[in-house]
Formats: C-alpha cells, sequence, structure tokens
C-alpha cells in the first residue's frame, strides 16, 4: 500500500532539546491532545510506527519512550524504536530499515540537523510521514517539542517571585550547555523572566556544564571559587541545576540561603528534591516527556491516516515546585508515574510555523 504523503512545509520556528520560540509570551491558541481511536494501515494490519532516537539512555527520552509506548498500546498500533546513541550515520541505516520494513510512519530525534536529511528525503520519496521531535528541519509532516525561551521566562519568573518573597537578592550562577541553541534559549528566557520580576537581579557568571551532572560539578566548583557570594543555581536540565547544588555543598555553603531552579523535572531525582522540604531546589520548569511522546504517536498515527496535522506542535511547560508537582506526577515507590488527565488538561498549541536550525 502506497502511505499517503505528509505534508511538508519549511517556515519559521525556534529549535528545541534536549523546541524553541524566541517569543516571550505563551501561546494562546491550545488544543487537548489525547488518545485516539485504532487506525488501520489499510491492509487489515495495525498501523505500524517507527520511532529512532538519538540518545536513549538519557532518562528524558526514556520517559518519551515510556509515553510513546503506552499510547501506542491503547491504541493497538504496533510501535519499533531504535537508538542511533549519538552516530548519524547509524540514524541513517537505522530509518532507511524501517523504511524498508513499510512502516506507516517515522519519528525521529535527529542527532544531526542536515546529517539526517538523506532520510527525511527517502521517506518523502515513499510516501512516509515525518514527525521529528525537538530538532525542526528543513522537511518534516509535522514537528513536535517545547518552547524552550518561554519555558525559561516562566522559570525565570518563578525564581525572581521566589526571591522576592524570601527577601533574597540573586546572584545567580548559570550551569548551561552554550553548544546546543536550545539550551541558549532557555537561559536567555530564564535571564529575562528572572530579572523582569526581580531586576537587582545579578547574573554572576555561566559556565558549560555540558548537560551531564559530573561536569556540572566540575565546572560549578571552579565557579564558587571565584564567586563565593553566589547564592542562586540555575541549570539547563536536571543534571546541571543538581550537579551545581552538589557543588555547592562540597564547597561547604549554608544550603538554607541556596536556591536551584532548574529545567526539564525530567527524571526521578529532581521530582524527589522539589518534595523535600529540606532541599534547595525550589522550582524546575516541567517538560513533560511523557506528553511529548504521546503527541509524537497521535500525530503520526493521524498523518499515517490521512488526516491534517500542525506543522508544528508546542508541547505544555509548568514550574513546578514542591506545592504542585504532585498534581502531575504520582510517586510509585523509587519511580514517579504521569497523571495523564492532569498534563492533557494543560493542552498543546499548533502552529502553522516552523524556525529551522541554522
Amino acid at each position: 500500500m502506497k502511505k499517503l504523503v505528509g505534508i511538508f512545509l519549511v517556515v519559521i520556528f525556534g529549535i528545541s532539546l534536549i523546541a524553541c520560540s524566541q517569543a516571550a509570551t505563551p501561546a494562546t491558541e491550545t488544543s487537548t491532545g489525547s488518545a485516539g481511536t485504532e487506525v488501520s494501515s489499510g491492509n487489515g494490519e495495525a498501523l505500524r510506527i517507527g520511532y529512532i532516537e538519538n540518545f536513549a539512555s538519557h532518562e528524558f527520552y526514556q520517559n518519551i519512550i515510556k509515553g510513546m509506548k503506552q499510547t501506542a498500546e491503547e491504541n493497538g498500533w504496533s510501535l519499533e524504536i531504535a537508538d542511533a546513541n549519538g552516530d548519524i550515520s547509524k540514524q541513517i541505516s537505522l530509518g532507511e530499515n524501517m523504511l524498508a520494513k513499510d512502516v506507516d510512519a517515522l519519528i525521529v530525534t535527529p542527532v544531526d540537523a542536515k546529517g539526517v536529511m538523506p532520510l527525511i528525503e527517502q521517506a518523502e520519496a515513499a510516501g512516509v510521514p515525518v514527525i521529528t521531535e525537538a530538532v525542526p528541519l528543513e522537511k518534516q509532516t509535522c514537528y513536535v517539542g517545547i518552547d524552550d525561551f518561554y519555558g525559561g521566562y516562566i522559570d525565570g519568573q518563578a525564581a525572581g517571585e521566589y526571591a522576592n518573597e524570601n527577601n533574597i537578592v540573586p546572584k545567580v550562577l548559570v550551569v548551561g550547555a552554550p553548544a546546543l541553541e536550545v539550551c541558549v534559549q532557555r537561559v536567555e528566557g530564564f535571564k529575562t523572566g528572572l530579572q523582569e520580576v526581580c531586576p537587582e537581579a545579578e547574573i554572576v557568571v555561566e559556565v558549560d556544564g555540558g548537560g551531564t551532572k559530573d561536569t556540572a560539578v566540575a565546572v560549578a566548583t571552579d565557579a564558587l571559587t571565584a564567586n563565593p557570594d553566589i547564592n542562586m543555581v540555575m541549570g539547563i536540565n536536571d543534571d546541571s541545576t543538581l550537579g551545581g547544588l552538589l557543588a555547592c555543598e562540597a564547597a561547604g555553603m549554608d544550603m538554607s540561603q541556596v536556591t536551584g531552579f532548574g529545567f526539564g523535572v525530567e527524571g526521578i531525582a529532581a521530582k524527589n528534591e522539589l518534595v523535600n522540604p529540606d532541599s534547595s531546589y525550589k522550582g524546575g520548569l516541567g517538560m513533560f516527556p511523557e506528553m511529548i511522546g504521546r503527541l509524537c504517536v497521535e500525530m503520526a498515527a493521524k498523518a499515517a491516516n490521512g488526516e491534517e496535522v500542525p506543522v508544528a506542535i508546542t508541547t505544555p511547560l509548568v514550574v513546578m515546585n514542591g506545592e504542585n508537582v504532585t498534581e502531575y506526577y504520582e510517586q510509585d515507590g523509587d519511580s514517579w508515574e504521569i497523571k495523564w488527565e492532569s498534563v492533557e488538561e494543560l493542552g498543546y498549541t499548533p502552529r502553522d510555523t516552523v524556525e529551522i536550525q541554522k
């Protein structure tokens, strides 16, 4: 069976990680995402969806995959997942294998925006719709991801409000990852939101933590040695924030006087810290990777069935803290499970433009 040709548009939107927009205000047009009805491939078989991951060992993407699997299972769709493990050549090969197996739709988290284009073009030639996650390309049926600048912006606003309420003049250590545009957008959004609410806040130093905890600890330790007046840590993901706070603790700082605000809250450790009243980690931008996975699979199924899908979807974001994290996640032993109904109520924002990564 020939697959229906997906809609490929090249327009303007901002890249995401770890999806993003340069706007500092929330989107207004919102639709609620939910599991759909079973879709057949047209030959009586269950719909077949392939997902080529870029780095499946990361906790964020493990949760994306969890959301994908649950959504596919609920709808009776077949889902095949393969991990490129950061290797663009491997990602191309894995994608070609899936196309050879006649998948009805392809989801890709690109290792490299330009390097993955041969695979996208092969899918286009085969009439297979392509959903991209985190990294918008020159061609795709639908792009699914967060608005990094806006996420950083509301996270910064929350940090400023916390500082004002607690009579803190923030002197901030930013643990970033400047090689990734999405992380740059998170930091710029955070600075804008923080200083809008708390004009006296000072960004003392920005370091490159590379997105990993060990590196974050090392570079934050050096920064604290040179800047002992730091009292707030902002990190571009869970590991960056928690690594920066670990460095503060190791330096013998009074942790009751240190505040952490992060980005992601994708993992178990960050949620555990948020519900710990003694923790310095006071807030983090919730990205809901499980919901990202659900929306990727839903858009893939719709496109494969010939239904119209948006050019881009901005997924929901909420600043989470010790008071509201349990509205969206439920602790289950050593893990945390998403509360689908609460997150789906946040909705998602369909867009008719997508900005391509330069």
